[in-house]
């Protein structure tokens, strides 16, 4: 079973920002929720490089997931905050890491001057280890909006080439949608 930890990005007052807990011990496919309760957004990079992907922008107020794949220990930091660190230790996974089902949003262009459109690929899916990744495969952000009580966050941003992953933490049928682009819908049944 994947373990999931939530750790709080803060303010500690004017220009000081850390992460809660300022260490963490996980082992090779768990998952760590970081959630943004700071005054601006943050960019997750780690030292040495491999311990989550450069480049993660977290938004004000939102959460997202980071699957810790590789095992070693790694700092995890703000681009914008360098002094906000958080230490993490990952051990070996206990068996085979499961894969995670994948949804990509893509750009359908328009010939003749007409509106491009937007989908999730697939359109529809059921999944039963609770978790999806999301990939931006468009020339823009995406804001993913739902009918949410139990994993999505309202508001969840998902950059351009920017790949999230989202876990649902209640069985059940969703239906998520791009708020720049409300024809865009997914429906995920999780079980």
């Amino acid at each position: 079973m994947v373990k999931i930890t939530e750790v709080i990005a803060a303010n500690g007052g004017k220009d000081q920002y850390s992460f809660s807990p300022a260490t963490l011990s996980v082992k090779a496919g768990d998952m760590v929720n970081f959630i943004n309760q700071t005054d601006e957004g943050h960019t997750l990079m780690s030292t040495p490089a491999g311990g989550i992907a450069d480049g993660n922008m977290i938004s004000k107020n939102e959460t997202q997931t980071v699957r810790f794949l590789q095992t070693g220990s790694f700092t995890v930091s703000s681009a914008e905050h360098p002094e906000a660190t958080l230490a993490v230790t990952v051990g070996s996974a206990a068996g085979a890491l499961a894969p995670l089902t994948q949804v990509k949003i893509m750009e359908i262009v328009a010939s003749n001057g007409g509106k491009d459109q937007y989908t999730f690929e697939p359109a529809s899916i059921t999944v039963n280890n609770d978790t999806l990744v999301f990939m931006n495969q468009t020339d823009e952000p995406h804001t993913l909006m739902g009918n949410v009580d139990g994993g999505l966050a309202d508001g969840t941003i998902v950059s351009k080439n920017e790949v999230q992953i989202i876990h649902f933490s209640k069985d059940g049928t969703y239906t998520i949608s791009s708020k720049e682009h409300p024809d865009a819908k997914l429906t995920v049944v999780v079980k």
